[in-house]
C-alpha cells in the first residue's frame, strides 16, 4: 500500500510518499518527497497498485490501479495542463465524479505519460 500525503510544512508545499509492505502492510519500505500530486501518484503506482492520496483539502482519495476499496472522498484523476486549458495542447481525460459532482482534484497529465 502507498500513502501520499500533502505537506505544507514551512514554506515548502510538497507530498510525502510512503510505501508500506509486509504481511500487515505496516513496514515502511521506502519514503520520498515530491513536488506535485501527479509526481506523487506516479511514484506510488510504480510501487503498488494500491495508492491513496491525501490532498491539501485534507480529504483522502483513491489513486490506485487496483479496484477502489471504498471509504474515500472520491477518486483522484489527472487534470488538464495549463497548455490544454489555453488550447495549446490536447485536452485531458474527463473528470471523475464525486457523488454526482465534478472533482476538482486532478494533476498534470504530462507527468503521467
Amino acid at each position: 500500500m502507498v500513502w501520499l500525503v500533502f505537506d505544507a510544512g514551512g514554506d515548502l508545499y510538497h507530498y510525502q510518499c510512503y510505501w508500506f509492505g509486509g504481511r500487515a502492510e505496516d513496514h515502511l519500505r521506502e519514503h520520498a518527497q515530491v513536488t506535485t500530486e501527479a509526481e506523487a501518484v506516479v511514484w506510488g503506482l510504480e510501487r503498488s497498485p494500491r495508492v491513496r492520496i491525501r490532498l491539501s483539502d485534507h480529504r483522502t482519495y483513491w489513486a490506485g490501479a487496483a479496484p477502489d476499496p471504498g471509504g474515500f472522498a472520491g477518486t483522484w484523476a489527472p487534470r488538464p495542463s495549463l497548455g490544454a486549458l489555453k488550447g495549446d495542447e490536447p485536452a485531458s481525460v474527463p473528470a471523475v465524479t464525486l457523488d454526482g459532482a465534478r472533482s476538482h482534484h486532478y494533476a498534470e497529465l504530462s507527468a503521467l505519460a
